[in-house]
């Protein structure tokens, strides 16, 4: 799969996840295939998760796009939020619903997805 397929299938992917947190939903389709939203795994799990086996997308994918951005590659919103990594890595693990919009991880995610999917928009348009 080339680079603009990849950032195709990802752009899809955030933008159902997006579309589950809108609708207040946990379950849609992707590529045709259906589509939960697992609210304890990270935007990162997502796209590895709903990607084709033979994409070449992996768990690592967007980091270079967190770096692009300015963001930590393992935790990109705790550390938003945090001082250190390893209260980061405590946030990241002790959160149950990472996309609950009354939390401030739970924003900052959301507006991460949004920029991702700007962000691929962007890339894919100037491709095209």
């Amino acid at each position: 799969m080339n680079t603009l397929d990849q950032y195709r299938v990802v752009l899809e992917v955030l933008i159902q996840m997006r579309h589950c947190l809108d609708n207040d939903t946990d379950y849609t389709t992707v590529l045709g295939k259906p589509f939960n939203l697992i609210r304890q795994s990270a935007i990162c799990g997502h796209v590895f998760l709903h990607s084709p086996c033979n994409s070449g997308i992996h768990s690592q994918f967007l980091n270079p796009v967190f770096e692009k951005l300015g963001l930590d590659t393992y935790y990109p919103v705790e550390r938003q939020l945090t001082s250190t990594g390893y209260a980061a890595e405590l946030l990241f693990w002790k959160q149950r619903n990472m996309y609950d919009m009354d939390s401030e991880p739970g924003k900052v995610r959301y507006k991460l997805l949004t920029r991702l999917i700007q962000y691929f928009e962007k890339e894919i348009a100037c491709v095209v």
